[in-house]
């Protein structure tokens, strides 16, 4: 007997899973549960996670990074703060790696970012302040 779908396996109760990384689509019963997809997912999950890892200072970096938008999106000052120091040492660490993969791109969009850290720090620093009039009390 020649099973020309995969569904014919099951009595056509199949649940179709697209492999979004690039491999076949793999099919399911759906009476299984989703156990047999773990060892797929995972794998999939480690493909994509080892060359990110294989660059210690990139993966720094983006670490880093998110960790400090997590803390300056905060209203709470010290933790304003530290989102910003944390983004001075990010942006410091992705300007390094734009110089090292000679992209200058990336080393100047960086370089911004670290200066808008700095002022960001500054302001946090500081405290909240008033820094224009409300528009009905300006004076032609």
């Amino acid at each position: 007997m020649d099973i020309e779908h995969p569904a014919d396996i099951c009595g056509g109760h199949v649940t179709i899973i697209p492999d979004i990384f690039g491999g076949p689509i793999s099919y399911y019963p759906k009476t299984q549960e989703l156990i047999p997809v773990l060892p797929d997912l995972i794998t999939s999950l480690v493909g994509i996670a080892l060359p990110i890892l294989s660059d210690p200072l990139q993966a720094s970096a983006t670490i880093l990074s998110i960790a400090g938008a997590i803390l300056v999106a905060s209203p709470a000052t010290h933790r304003r703060m530290g989102g910003f120091g944390i983004w001075i040492i990010s942006n410091s660490l992705w300007i390094a790696a734009g110089l090292r993969d000679s992209n200058p791109y990336i080393a100047f969009l960086f370089a911004i970012y670290l200066l808008t850290s700095v002022r960001g720090m500054i302001g946090a620093w500081r405290g909240p302040k008033i820094l224009h009039k409300p528009y009905d009390a300006i004076q032609e």
